[in-house]
């Protein structure tokens, strides 16, 4: 399962996965013409692909998707938590609205996704996408940066805890793709970085690593 999956990193990480020979759950919230697409690319339902649509701002929909993916298909053997939300804002003019806007999405969710999963999932293993950020102070990323280390921190706390069930790993990437960037050689580079990351941690018996790339 791979959240996020119909655009932009997620959409390189199933595209990936699936010619690798991995069957996906593409996760998405509006973007059903892009699952659509992407779906019907990989090789469609035939394949053993599917689509889940979820709002993962909403705590109590986000905490069914693993079982609805399970129901549909039987048990995931690795969850990639992609999507995110990413809003520039200083510390000094953050509101409720703000706080509510980012970090259900970029930390409550994914780690209701990483329960969910040791749960219904045992023996597979959870990789999460952060930020370079998690290793720094941005004041101006607000809240997404706030959200993000939390989501580190929980890697590193459920990892230990779930070793002998569940690996959790994380990859913490630099500035990949910005809004409107045209994919180039940089950025074909730091996605193949990525990609390679996830492999190695896919064939590895690491858990509780958070790699920079």
């Amino acid at each position: 399962l791979v959240t996020g999956g119909a655009r932009r990193l997620g959409r390189f990480f199933v595209k990936s996965l699936a010619a690798e020979g991995h069957q996906m759950a593409i996760h998405y919230n509006i973007s059903s013409a892009l699952a659509e697409e992407e779906l019907a690319e990989v090789g469609g339902k035939d394949k053993g692909h599917r689509i889940f649509q979820t709002d993962l701002s909403n705590l109590k929909e986000a905490e069914k998707l693993i079982q609805t993916c399970v129901a549909d298909g039987g048990p995931l053997d690795l969850l990639i938590n992609c999507a995110s939300t990413f809003h520039c804002r200083g510390m000094s003019g953050i509101n409720s609205d703000d706080l509510l806007e980012d970090i259900p999405i970029n930390f409550m969710s994914p780690f209701l996704l990483m329960q969910q999963f040791n749960i219904h999932c045992p023996g597979g293993q959870v990789i999460n996408i952060l930020d370079r950020r998690v290793n720094l102070v941005d004041a101006a990323a607000g809240p997404y940066a706030l959200a993000k280390k939390s989501l580190r921190d929980a890697t590193q706390a459920c990892a230990q805890e779930w070793q002998n069930k569940t690996r959790v790993n994380a990859i913490a990437p630099g500035n990949v793709l910005n809004p409107g960037l045209e994919v180039g050689n940089d950025v074909d580079k730091k996605i193949a970085a990525i990609l390679t990351a996830i492999n190695e941690f896919m064939n590895s018996s690491e858990t509780g690593i958070i790699r920079e790339v």
